[in-house]
């Protein structure tokens, strides 16, 4: 009943009187700060079409809907192809009126909560993110309205994370890019091989990996911890072995691992704990351990005391385990190893080395050439290329954002003959 109530309310708040509802469907994901959501999510035809395309995807004017169950609010409308055929009457024609829909839309404030994000060159399509009194998050959430012409609605999303205001530490900002933020951004700099695809090259360039710095400068936060920042397990575990083993194991694509569970109306309406919550005890822990050494000695067999393991955590019904290089990466992409282990029996399911991929892609380009310039002279010339932004930043405790610096450049000097250059420009 309950679900059908959603549906009508749903036909009748985007004007879908000309449509006909297709396949429903309920799906449960892991939210940051709330932990179990649920969703509906709809797909409504055109009236007098039955069925997908050839290629299986929705015929041009489908309005495909997810409806939040936990949040009782809308984070995704999309009509295809930018066709619609809607009889809703909301109209936008002005900047502030798409605001004053988004703040009805998602009990959201602008400029205590969201802010414009960027404005591209089409003036149909606008974007904003989470901020908190103007000042940016990490991670944060991004919402977008895009419109025709005319004003009509083509596609609304609501997408990562917008914390309540009790949720946030504040505090007067005191960063500056003096002394001891300097010295942080020079342990920062290191030299990075890029790929160069119109040069057919590698380039090696200084480049500054950027991180969040603590207000009161006691703590720092990794970039990429704001990038997997799941409910993960914190582990930093060194493999070595003396002699190697001979199993096999099938690489494949990770995207062949996002598994939905299957969620009754039951479930959801009584928002049932999602089975990725579940802790991995000690003990799997330790079978997991013992299993990616068995893996690192049969495929990897060279490479003792190479490899930490830095994270487990449960994902689409496995339990997966992410392997970092013990040594500091020198690509661009640093090396990772994604292994999707079975969450009962701790067996390796599969797994997918990025660096086997990437050396499918840049695997013809020429080696990078000899580099000439120390690290103290590129650092002095990115010194003033040096950005430090406000930024609130979830602390790893997950309870809180915490007021930070991000600490940035988007420059770098090329080791070969010290020109300083726009990384953005390597292509």
């Amino acid at each position: 009943k309950r679900i059908q109530e959603i549906i009508t309310a749903t036909s009748e708040k985007f004007g879908l009187q000309t449509y006909h509802l297709h396949p429903s469907r309920l799906s449960t994901t892991v939210d940051l700060i709330r932990g179990t959501t649920y969703q509906l999510n709809m797909e409504w035809f055109v009236n007098g079409v039955t069925e997908r395309t050839e290629d299986d995807v929705n015929p041009p004017g489908t309005a495909v809907i997810e409806y939040d169950i936990s949040s009782k609010r809308y984070k995704s409308v999309i009509f295809v192809d930018g066709k619609t055929f809607s009889t809703s009457s909301t109209r936008f024609s002005t900047h502030s009126e798409i605001i004053e829909w988004i703040e009805a839309e998602t009990g959201l404030r602008h400029e205590e909560q969201f802010i414009l994000s960027d404005r591209t060159q089409s003036s149909t399509i606008h974007h904003f993110k989470a901020c908190h009194n103007g000042i940016p998050l990490a991670p944060g959430g991004m919402i977008t309205v895009e419109h025709n012409d005319k004003g009509q609605l083509l596609s609304f999303t609501v997408g990562g994370v917008f914390p309540t205001k009790e949720m946030i530490k504040e505090e007067p900002y005191a960063l500056a890019l003096d002394t001891d933020v300097i010295q942080i951004a020079k342990e920062q700099v290191s030299l990075i091989e890029f790929p160069s695809t119109e040069q057919n090259k590698w380039i090696l360039a200084y480049a500054l990996e950027e991180i969040y710095i603590a207000n009161d400068l006691s703590a720092t936060y990794p970039f990429e911890f704001m990038i997997d920042n799941r409910f993960c397990l914190k582990i930093d575990h060194v493999f070595h072995w003396v002699t190697p083993l001979t199993l096999t194991y099938e690489e494949q694509n990770p995207f062949l691992f996002q598994n939905q569970p299957e969620v009754s109306a039951k479930q959801a309406f009584a928002n049932e704990p999602h089975p990725d919550m579940l802790p991995i005890t000690r003990e799997k822990q330790q079978q997991a351990i013992h299993a990616i050494s068995d893996f690192l000695r049969s495929m990897y067999p060279t490479e003792s005391g190479q490899w930490k393991l830095t994270h487990l955590y449960r994902q689409n019904s496995y339990i997966q385990a992410v392997l970092r290089p013990v040594s500091s990466p020198t690509k661009l992409i640093s090396p990772k190893i994604t292994i999707f282990l079975d969450p009962k029996q701790l067996q390796i399911v599969s797994y997918f080395d990025n660096q086997l991929f990437w050396k499918e892609v840049h695997g013809n380009l020429a080696q990078a050439e000899p580099v000439t310039i120390d690290k103290e002279l590129a650092f002095e010339r990115l010194k003033q290329h040096l950005t430090l932004t406000p930024t609130y930043v979830l602390h790893p405790e997950r309870t809180h954002y915490v007021l930070c610096g991000k600490l940035d450049c988007h420059y770098g000097v090329l080791g070969i003959n010290g020109d300083v250059i726009l990384l953005d420009s390597i292509d």
